[in-house]
């Protein structure tokens, strides 16, 4: 996933909420593992009966942490299809 991927999946988040992008934040949740990038977060993150806006501010954690690791421009991880 790169940093442009990130950023749009951030938009997605923000317009439509996480539910609209179960795939991708299980994909980006793999690569903060692999990374060992901001666990807690990931979970929450990932968490499916969280509030919305607790996986939104999880997303920002994540998505910052991997970003600040150079970790996206690294690895490609897609979602499964």
């Amino acid at each position: 996933m790169t940093n442009s991927q990130i950023t749009e999946l951030g938009t997605t988040i923000a317009e439509r909420g996480p539910a609209a992008v179960e795939d991708e934040l299980t994909a980006l949740g793999r690569l903060a593992r692999m990374c060992r990038v901001a666990p807690a977060a990931v979970d929450v993150m990932t968490d499916r009966a969280a509030e919305r806006v607790v996986r939104e501010r999880a997303f920002a954690v994540v998505s910052r942490e991997l970003v600040a690791t150079g970790a996206p421009a690294h690895r490609r991880i897609v979602p499964a299809a």
